[in-house]
């Protein structure tokens, strides 16, 4: 099939909705699929997984304008004008068999992208939080949206939960993959759950360094945890894995803690 992921997220902005955009673009050209990537205008002339999914035979198309803007406790991409329309509009509204909108109600690239293409529509929604306001603000407009959506999924309980209590609806949970060929130890083995803690452990933390992330949690549990190591509890390094507009701050409070950034 001719599939358009379209994603406000991707590389080089760096966070979840990319890397699932982005393995999920790699798993359909790999299963033999034609796949284009939709997303914002960047600075960056090529990224490396740009070059990948060019590579392994996908496309990206690149409209709009992205702004980097604060919302629920993380900086999030938004692409809007100029070059939205005009971009959008230089695509065929029958190019693709299938349309994926990731974040669908968000403005302004899924809802544009949703109205201009006459493909059936797949969302996922990857968002949850405390309030839900501006859905029901703007519920009437949203709703018009989702009535061009055939399937809806979500990347968690919790996403599914924070989108159906404005809009019902049957929600399906697709949970972020991992690609087990790339993250796996590299001896085979597992670790036992059963098996003793070593005297020595390491904790691994993947993440967007974003406030939402609660970083500051781990590192304030680290340092209590500082003063009991050796009488009661192992020696344990925190090992970070991931960026962010916190990483320099987050660095900084690192000092003195068992903590390596990667």
């Amino acid at each position: 099939m001719r599939i358009a992921i379209v994603a406000q997220s991707y590389h080089p902005v760096i966070g979840g909705v990319a890397e699932h955009v982005h393995g999920l673009a790699i798993a359909l050209l790999a299963r033999g699929h034609d796949v284009t990537v939709i997303t914002g205008r960047s600075r960056q002339s090529e990224t490396p997984e740009e070059r990948t999914l060019r590579r392994s035979g996908g496309a990206v198309v690149r409209v709009g304008r992205s702004y980097r803007v604060r919302c629920n406790g993380a900086t999030v991409t938004v692409v809007g004008e100029p070059g939205l329309a005009s971009g959008l509009r230089k695509l065929p509204r029958h190019a693709f068999d299938l349309v994926h909108v990731h974040s669908p109600l968000e403005p302004l690239l899924p809802i544009a992208a949703s109205r201009w293409f006459r493909a059936p529509v797949v969302a996922t929604f990857h968002s949850a939080g405390r309030s839900n306001r501006a859905y029901r603000w703007f519920r009437p407009v949203l709703q018009d949206v989702l009535e061009r959506v055939r399937v809806r999924t979500a990347v968690s309980a919790s996403a599914a939960a924070f989108v159906s209590g404005i809009f019902p609806g049957t929600y399906y949970w697709t949970p972020n993959g991992v690609d087990t060929a790339r993250f796996r130890p590299r001896d085979g083995r597992w670790p036992s759950p059963d098996s003793d803690l070593p005297r020595s452990a390491s904790l691994l933390v993947v993440g967007r360094l974003d406030p939402r992330k609660g970083h500051d949690i781990l590192f304030d549990a680290l340092a209590r945890l500082e003063h009991r190591r050796g009488v009661d509890l192992p020696e344990l390094r925190l090992e970070v894995v991931g960026d962010g507009p916190c990483r320099r701050r987050l660095e900084r409070r690192a000092h003195g803690l068992p903590v390596r950034f990667h």
